[in-house]
């Protein structure tokens, strides 16, 4: 029986049990997960859940990880969780008084004639907790991707997609039922508002623009092992994004339109296989009516951009008071998940906006405002480890069988960056799994690669003179071409 890059059978019992438990738990967390406070049952749900995953994940992956990147991620992600839980270590007095910001403490306890206690560096110690159990999903969609096998990432795939027609339906559903109709999952909303699974129409757009690359990975995929012709295949990819374009329009998000427009034209450029598709006529016919129905499905959207001012926009004055308290708080930060009350010490009665002022808008610029010196460090190496990643990815996965998949995932995990420059989607449990998956699934290539030499590597003849080096074959390497290890024993 043939084992994935773990060493597990495929198709085992036990192996099928877990890759079901991990769709499963994905599915939930991203129907379930569409607001970034979830109600005290869906985070318990979602906790226990995660911590489950984990664990399971984590015994899976006791003899080591499958490449040296994904056990770097891993690492960062542990030292993320490490400082949430560092930050609420109460401190003596001399030691947390010192720290910027923290007189303000201090006048209210010498105020009250009370002494100074031992206080943790968070200065809201109970959102602390919330964001440490908020930081499981993360883990558990990262460290799950790790343990399944290449060819059940199609899984994985088809989830993001159901889960974004899902939603794209949905939000039609919402955005034309009419009145008398409430279809939101949180809340009584207007009925002009369509925002799918989630409490705000930008959140959706996240998640139907980063299913456009597995659009065309799936159509790939489908024309190489169901022998699919390349023109059906590619019609199905049209009106697939057609679909998620239409419903993305609807949403009015204006981020989210420009990069569904950069998503399709990474898509064309990194996972389509245009040289599989350039040899039917009838594909080349589908292509350029994808074109035409991408460009009419994201008309509304664009035409939307020009209704209002972007220099309005209340993200500009958030930035500069988040900005302003990110530099009063450096080193050390205000505390993960104290953003909120925090933020209001840095308010100018000129800075208040009519919107309640819950997350910066800017998850890097949050990340440095709640986690301080220690988070920046934390978000370099992490940029970091993402581009080794890519090269990895440019180096082994384009030459993998069925890499489409990987390519799909650092396009989706790439837009999903940008995207947090401007909201807080990825603080969302269905956003952040999925974020995790992504990056999870862009560390596999080399373990893919190096399981496929092992099982298609024929048994080496002892009788046999071994080949000249210079005429050994060539396979991809980490960060260039290496030549194939020789299995013939002895010299």
């Amino acid at each position: 029986m043939p084992l994935s890059h773990h060493g597990a059978a495929q198709g085992s019992p036990p192996a099928l049990w877990w890759e079901t438990a991990v769709c499963g738990w994905l599915i939930l967390m991203i129907v379930s997960g569409g607001i970034s406070l979830p109600s005290a049952l869906v985070t318990t749900v979602h906790s226990v859940s995660s911590i489950f995953i984990i664990a399971v994940a984590a015994w899976h992956l006791r003899r080591g990880f499958p490449t040296w990147v994904a056990a770097a991620g891993a690492v960062l992600i542990l030292l993320g969780l490490l400082l949430i839980v560092a930050q609420l270590v109460p401190l003596p007095p001399d030691v947390w008084s010192a720290l910027p910001k923290r007189n303000l403490v201090v006048d209210i306890y010498t105020a009250s004639g009370r002494p100074l206690p031992w206080l943790p560096l968070n200065l809201q110690p109970s959102a602390g907790y919330g964001a440490a159990m908020a930081f499981l999903p993360a883990i558990a969609g990262y460290l799950a991707v790790l343990t399944l096998d290449s060819r059940r990432l199609t899984w994985i795939a088809l989830i993001i997609l159901s889960c974004a027609l899902f939603s794209a339906v949905l939000a039609l559903a919402q955005r034309y039922a009419g009145f008398g109709y409430d279809l939101h999952f949180y809340g009584k909303e207007s009925n002009a508002v369509a925002s799918g699974t989630f409490n705000n129409r930008n959140f959706l757009a996240a998640q139907l623009f980063a299913a456009i690359p597995f659009v065309a990975a799936t159509a790939m995929h489908v024309t190489d092992h169901w022998r699919m012709p390349p023109w059906l295949s590619t019609l199905f990819a049209a009106t697939y994004t057609g679909m998620l374009l239409t419903s993305l329009a609807a949403s009015g998000s204006r981020g989210g339109v420009l990069l569904a427009m950069l998503g399709v034209f990474l898509t064309f450029a990194l996972v389509f296989r245009w040289h599989r598709f350039a040899q039917s006529g009838a594909a080349i016919f589908a292509t350029l009516a994808a074109f035409f129905v991408i460009s009419q499905a994201s008309m509304v959207g664009i035409l939307r951009l020009a209704e209002r001012d972007p220099l309005a926009d209340f993200r500009t004055t958030i930035y500069a008071v988040a900005s302003k308290g990110a530099y009063a708080l450096f080193p050390m930060g205000g505390g993960f998940g104290s953003f909120a009350s925090v933020y209001q010490i840095f308010e100018s009665p000129a800075d208040i906006v009519d919107n309640y002022v819950n997350h910066a808008h800017n998850d890097w610029l949050e990340l440095v405002f709640d986690g301080g010196l220690p988070a920046l460090l934390l978000l370099m190496a992490f940029l970091f480890l993402t581009v080794v990643a890519a090269v990895r990815l440019v180096r082994l996965g384009m030459f993998s069988h069925g890499s489409a998949f990987y390519r799909a995932a650092a396009v989706s995990a790439f837009l999903l960056m940008v995207h947090a420059l401007v909201d807080f989607g990825l603080r969302t449990p269905a956003l952040m799994s999925l974020f995790a998956v992504l990056m999870g699934m862009v560390t596999l290539p080399g373990a893919v690669l190096r399981g496929r030499e092992q099982q298609h590597r024929p048994a080496a003849d002892p009788g046999l003179p071994k080949a000249p080096r210079s005429l050994r074959p060539f396979v991809p390497g980490t960060f260039g071409v290496r030549r194939k290890p020789s299995t013939e024993q002895g010299s």
